[in-house]
């Protein structure tokens, strides 16, 4: 593997991997999960870059749609509330990334 990759490419795996895990084990506190995710998506982009943490929120706000809100295993949220805290983890992870 391309020894240049592979930092962006780590970056995005811990992200994501910390959102699956995340989402498995404190699905019953769905409502403040992804706020309190904007930690692992701040440490990501300081380690490997602006980037690296936009990809990241991204993803994790995918994993959360597909595994804590209804209807589970689906990328559709009925909740208004959970859309709207999704969104607003990315836009916070979009803005933390930067800084």
């Amino acid at each position: 593997m391309n020894s240049r990759w592979w930092p962006p490419v780590a970056g995005i795996l811990v992200c994501s991997v910390a959102a699956g895990l995340v989402a498995i084990l404190f699905s019953p506190y769905a409502s403040i999960v992804p706020v309190v995710f904007l930690g692992v998506v701040v440490v990501v982009a300081m380690r490997f870059g602006a980037v690296v943490g936009i990809a990241g929120s991204l993803l994790a706000a995918i994993i959360f749609a597909y595994r804590l809100y209804p209807p589970v295993h689906s990328l559709e949220v009925h909740s208004p509330a959970a859309r709207s805290t999704l969104a607003w983890m990315v836009l916070a992870g979009v803005v933390l990334s930067f800084l």
